[in-house]
């Protein structure tokens, strides 16, 4: 039996309504390593309504083929390892996507 266990931001959007899955693992992970390469928390108050989800944002970049532009600005490792980053951001992308 899955029970809901964790924090609700992280949880695959289908599992919130009564939907469950064991894909919310894959979700979860996605959304922390946009987190973590953005430097973002997955619901930033200080941006546009339109851009306050990461998972929209980085849609959105990543059909303009502008990934770059939503790396951490203020980590000198992120921005050393760019294609690195980028590398890794799409990866998110395909467990995103796996949901």
């Amino acid at each position: 039996m899955t029970m809901m266990r964790g924090t609700p931001v992280y949880f695959e959007p289908k599992w919130l309504s009564g939907v469950k899955t064991e894909k919310v693992d894959a979700y979860s992970t996605g959304i922390v390593i946009l987190e973590i390469f953005n430097g973002w928390r997955h619901f930033e108050v200080s941006e546009t309504e339109g851009d306050r989800i990461i998972l929209n944002l980085f849609t959105k970049k990543a059909e303009e083929g502008q990934l770059v532009d939503i790396i951490d600005k203020h980590s000198e490792n992120m921005q050393f390892y760019k294609e690195e980053v980028i590398k890794t951001m799409q990866i998110a992308a395909c467990l995103l996507a796996a949901v």
